[in-house]
């Protein structure tokens, strides 16, 4: 094989924590403080802590080189940690550019979370509910932006599809801005499953204290929690008759709008050169969604996770065996990413799906 491969993904793809394997000296400090943490105002593939040595060890191992050195080419991994479906499209965009789709033997794209990044917040005229992200949002972005790393936001308000009714947002469009949401943290999905809550309590299903410790708050005016319930429900009340309901309609949704973008936008350039789209599945509970989305492309070409002759619809089910906080002498670091064997096991399931293909 000459033509190559591009790998589009989240921090599993990008091969968070390997470099803790990798017993160089400048990675004991984490050991000592027994603290590893990703989280902080840099991105850690551009942090300064992240070295070179860090870097190429952990390419070296993750399950991207390891697909491409088995079939003796060459991987493409853009290189940001982390991000939610649209943010990896973005960047995905910027590796087809890069590298001429003919010279590409598959695209290999692994879908993350679905409630990453879907917002609530203010735009020049008025609330986008629940469509931060929406993916044609993203795609124009990044025509008018090619930094990437820091997306400007601009106004494509005539490209948003919304999923609320608009009954919500006219009810109580003089409170509604984003400190009124900053409670749940101006996130969609922390305001269906607080109203979730607050529901169960108000129908006495539940006490106050566990809705508090369900919803992650410490206090919260009931008043607020009125208007945040009353407002959810009008907004939403077509995508189900509870909470419950309306959260599996919207995920699946999230899924359906991701993947048909795949289809409308990627794949007719990649059925120009040849270049085979394949998926990767979302390393938690959701990749039900992703299926009940009942899209045969992605069906088809979704790559189970093969762990002792046994396949599985996701790493998720393998997740206790081999991420890093289950690894002897690593379990301080908290960190459920994939150890070196989980990035083996990841690479043989994309090697062995490729080879059936053939």
């Amino acid at each position: 094989m000459n033509k190559g491969f591009i790998f589009s993904g989240d921090s599993f793809t990008w091969g968070e924590g390997l470099e803790l394997f990798s017993k160089l000296p400048s990675t004991q400090k984490y050991f000592i403080d027994r603290k590893y943490s990703m989280e902080g105002p840099y991105n850690m593939a551009w942090n300064p802590k992240f070295k070179n040595s860090h870097r190429l060890f952990q390419q070296k191992n993750r399950f991207s080189r390891i697909v491409s050195t088995h079939f003796n080419t060459w991987d493409d991994v853009y290189d940001r940690n982390g991000g939610c479906l649209y943010a990896n499209l973005d960047e995905l965009f910027v590796q087809m550019e890069r590298t001429p789709l003919e010279d590409v033997y598959s695209i290999i794209i692994q879908v993350t979370h679905p409630w990453r990044e879907v917002r609530i917040y203010d735009n020049p005229d008025e609330l986008d509910f629940a469509m931060g992200m929406h993916p044609s949002t993203r795609f124009f972005r990044h025509k008018k932006s090619r930094d990437t790393g820091n997306i400007s936001r601009v106004n494509v308000l005539n490209e948003l599809k919304y999923f609320g009714s608009n009954l919500g947002y006219k009810k109580y469009k003089n409170l509604l801005n984003t400190n009124f949401f900053h409670q749940i943290e101006n996130s969609f999905e922390k305001l269906i499953r607080f109203c979730y809550s607050y529901s169960e309590y108000k129908n006495n299903k539940i006490s106050y204290q566990t809705f508090l410790e369900s919803s992650d708050m410490d206090d919260i005016n009931l008043s607020t929690a009125d208007v945040y319930l009353d407002f959810c429900m009008l907004e939403l009340s077509m995508w189900g008759n509870s909470f419950d309901e309306i959260y599996k309609n919207l995920e699946i949704k999230l899924c359906s709008d991701y993947i048909n973008f795949i289809i409308d936008n990627i794949k007719p350039l990649c059925d120009s050169t040849g270049t085979k789209i394949y998926f990767l599945p979302v390393w938690n509970e959701t990749w039900k969604s992703y299926y009940n989305t009942e899209i045969e492309f992605y069906k088809n070409n979704c790559i189970d996770i093969i762990y002792n002759n046994e396949s599985y619809p996701s790493f998720e089910s393998i997740f206790n065996k081999f991420s890093i906080e289950n690894t002897k002498g690593y379990e301080w670091t908290r960190n459920q990413h994939p150890n070196l064997e989980g990035h083996k096991i990841i690479a043989n399931s994309i090697i062995k799906f490729i080879e059936n293909k053939k």
